[in-house]
C-alpha cells in the first residue's frame, strides 16, 4: 500500500492470479472509503508498490514480465533487447494511467541468478528522486530513470 504525501488517500495494491493492480481509497477519520472508478489494472501480476508523488498528483508503478528473458521456446537469449516491463504514472482522481515499454539488452550468456525466483520478473519499486523524477531496479542490476511527465507521451 502506498499512502499520499497528506495521508488522505491510499493506494491498496492487489495481486490475482494472473493480474494486479491498485484502488484508490479516500481515508478519513470517521471512515474510509474505495473511490469507484479510480483503478489501475495490469497483466501479468509482477507488479511492485505503487508510489505517490511527491505533490501526491500521481501514483507510479512498475510492473514485470515474465520470463522475458528468453524466447517463446524457454531458450535463452543473446544480445537481444527485450521488454522486461513498463512503467505506469496514474493521474488522480480517476486516470488515465499513462504506461512505457521498459527495454533491456541481455548480454550473451546472461540469466537470472535464479529464474524460478518471483524476483527475476519484477522491477524495482519507484523511488522518486526529484518532484518528477523517479527510478526503478531492473532485474539485471541495473537503474532506470524516467520522467513521471514523460512517460507515456509522443516524444
Amino acid at each position: 500500500m502506498g499512502a499520499s504525501p497528506t495521508g488522505t488517500r491510499a493506494a491498496v495494491r492487489w495481486i490475482n492470479e494472473d493480474s494486479g493492480g491498485f484502488i484508490l481509497v479516500e481515508i478519513s477519520p470517521t471512515e474510509n472509503k474505495q473511490l469507484d472508478g479510480a483503478e489501475y489494472h495490469t497483466r501479468p501480476n509482477n507488479i511492485s508498490v505503487p508510489v505517490f508523488a511527491p505533490d501526491g498528483r500521481n501514483i507510479v508503478l512498475a510492473c514485470g514480465r515474465s520470463d522475458w528473458w528468453t524466447t517463446e521456446e524457454q531458450e535463452p537469449l543473446d544480445g537481444a533487447t527485450r521488454e522486461v516491463g513498463h512503467v505506469a504514472v496514474y493521474e488522480m482522481d480517476f486516470g488515465p494511467a499513462r504506461e512505457e515499454g521498459v527495454r533491456v539488452t541481455v548480454p550473451s550468456g546472461w540469466s537470472p541468478a535464479d529464474p524460478e525466483s518471483p524476483e527475476a520478473q519484477l522491477l524495482g519499486d519507484p523511488r522518486f528522486t526529484g518532484p518528477t523524477t523517479f527510478t526503478i531496479g531492473l532485474p539485471n542490476g541495473e537503474e532506470r530513470s524516467f520522467d513521471m511527465d514523460a512517460v507515456g507521451r509522443l516524444q
